[in-house]
């Protein structure tokens, strides 16, 4: 999270304990589902990543590109004209064809010669979702999408095969996603990274079939993208609007989806340096140089002018509004008078500081709303009282942390009918810092005790720790899970050292995201494997 707090060597034991001995059971759906026999997958073993969810092999054989395949779109699906150039940019780049390129053109499965491959959409029985896929490899080699999205991670099984074993058993692969939301969050407000390096990012998220990028772009150290209204708040190393356009339409190449992340009200010591009036100042005086006082207008007006001009450049339906970390709620009716106040002028008497965050959170929502957004938000300062204004429902819930009693518990937010994403501090946070060199866990770790059930564990008012784990099947509420990369000392590694740091945790939660049963094969399997797949084309 934005102000991260490492936790100590000896309760992070007490988690991994209490966690690995946790093991989530398969729903029924789950324990039933066909896959590979033992004697199938010793004949024909997938070097696919994340393991796909069904495979029927159909002899011994492997389907294999030949010296001069074709990529043929079926003439209903021609939606799928950018996703096959692409792929025959990258298919080229594997096989070297003698005439430099595989050609694309229209045309049916009657039509398709030995070594070439089928592109088309239409249903896929027996998944489920919109990015499920259908790959059959026999002569030629079909791939059938519900969505566009879902013949591209059929064609970044193709590729995985091809690279680490030239071509692709013969047989049947059924495969989908567990969850819909699978993202890196990236903090760009702390350290600054180049396009360049985003957009292999970009390329890395892809390949292991995760599908969001969330921006981390205004920190207390920095703000990382310029602006044309307010240039007073900007870093002096920044991604131009031009930049976020290119990774934006790169992304969308990649069928990723990026999500911004303004963090208001805390987390603005950079934008307050130029705005020094706007600052949150206690009753005694005491100025928080990173709070911005929600009780003055001119404080909401410069966070809608930044978000105003910042809506053009990302179209995806997802903004995050942070809302995180902003005062020590127990004692704020006590401390921040003008607080107090606001509150009760906006909300009636018995209002106290929470609702006034709350309801500037909801103020967000309903402007964002409007324009087509959905709102996501921090966990940690909401639900912790009983108060007068409720979290709309709409708000969907980055649950970070439970580090603090008396912090609300996931339960409280699946109640209030939100849908949650799973952020979890303590199995998927990488934070740059010379004294933690990165943080735990390890990517085994991750690969062996995480699932989307497993969230951070909750604080109790003893100062013990009791897990948050969802039985299985997990609540189709949480959407998802997000990995981040937090810049704490931006310079404590460089962007190679980020990149080769947190590439194994990636592929571990990739797997645990996209497919909820536990992996048949050991890590050490699985990291051979990916290790044999390699970098993206």
């Amino acid at each position: 999270m934005a102000a991260f707090r490492l936790a100590g060597a000896a309760l992070f034991t007490v988690l991994l304990t209490a966690i690995a001995s946790f093991v989530l059971p398969p729903s029924p759906a789950q324990a039933t589902q066909p896959t590979t026999t033992q004697a199938q997958a010793a004949a024909t073993p997938l070097s696919i990543a994340p393991s796909v969810r069904q495979f029927t092999a159909n002899g011994t054989a492997s389907w294999k590109p030949g010296a001069a395949p074709r990529i043929l779109i079926d003439p209903s699906s021609t939606a799928l004209n950018a996703d096959a150039q692409l792929l025959s940019a990258e298919l080229a780049s594997i096989v070297k064809p003698a005439s430099g390129t595989v050609p694309v053109i229209s045309g049916t499965a009657a039509q398709a010669q030995p070594g070439d491959i089928l592109l088309s959409l239409g249903s896929v029985a027996g998944s489920s979702g919109q990015e499920a896929y259908r790959l059959v490899a026999a002569q030629s080699l079909s791939i059938t999408g519900v969505t566009p999205a879902g013949v591209f991670y059929g064609s970044r099984s193709l590729l995985q095969s091809l690279k680490a074993t030239q071509g692709v058993p013969a047989g049947t692969i059924l495969d989908w996603p567990d969850r819909p939301v699978r993202s890196l969050n990236l903090d760009i407000g702390r350290k600054f990274y180049t396009k360049n390096w985003i957009l292999e990012q970009v390329k890395s998220l892809a390949w292991m079939k995760l599908n969001t990028l969330q921006l981390h772009f205004s920190e207390d150290e920095g703000f990382r993208i310029e602006s044309l209204s307010h240039p007073e708040v900007v870093s002096a190393q920044r991604l131009s609007q031009q930049d976020i356009r290119d990774i934006v339409a790169f992304a969308a190449k990649y069928h990723v989806t990026v999500v911004p992340d303004l963090d208001v009200p805390s987390h603005m010591k950079f934008i307050l340096k130029a705005h020094p009036e706007l600052r949150l100042v206690e009753n005694d005086g005491l100025v928080h140089q990173q709070n911005l006082d929600i009780s003055k207008p001119a404080a909401r007006t410069l966070v809608m002018d930044l978000i105003n001009e910042f809506l053009p450049l990302f179209p995806g339906p997802s903004w995050h509004i942070g809302m995180d970390e902003y005062v020590d709620l127990p004692s704020a009716d006590d401390d921040f008078q003008q607080l107090l106040d606001y509150a009760r002028q906006r909300y009636g008497a018995g209002a106290r500081v929470a609702d006034a965050l709350v309801g500037y959170a909801n103020e967000l929502n309903s402007y964002l709303r409007s324009k087509g957004k959905t709102v996501q938000a921090w966990n940690d300062e909401f639900y912790r009282f009983t108060s007068k204004v409720k979290l709309d429902s709409s708000i969907q819930v980055t649950h970070w942390t439970n580090w603090d009693w008396p912090m609300a518990p996931l339960q409280a937010f699946l109640n209030g009918g939100h849908q949650v994403i799973n952020y979890a501090d303590s199995y998927l946070y990488y934070v740059i810092d010379a004294a933690a060199d990165g943080y735990p866990p390890s990517a085994e770790d991750l690969y062996n005790e995480w699932s989307v059930g497993v969230f951070s564990p909750l604080a109790q008012q003893d100062g013990s720790e009791k897990p948050q784990i969802l039985a299985a099947p997990v609540t189709a509420s949480v959407l998802g899970a997000a990995f981040s990369i937090w810049s704490e000392n931006p310079g404590a590694q460089t962007e190679a050292q980020v990149a080769a740091g947190v590439t194994p945790l990636l592929w571990a939660m990739s797997q645990k995201i996209w497919n909820p049963l536990q992996p048949s094969e050991s890590y050490s399997k699985f990291k051979a494997k990916v290790a044999a797949i390699g970098k993206p084309v």
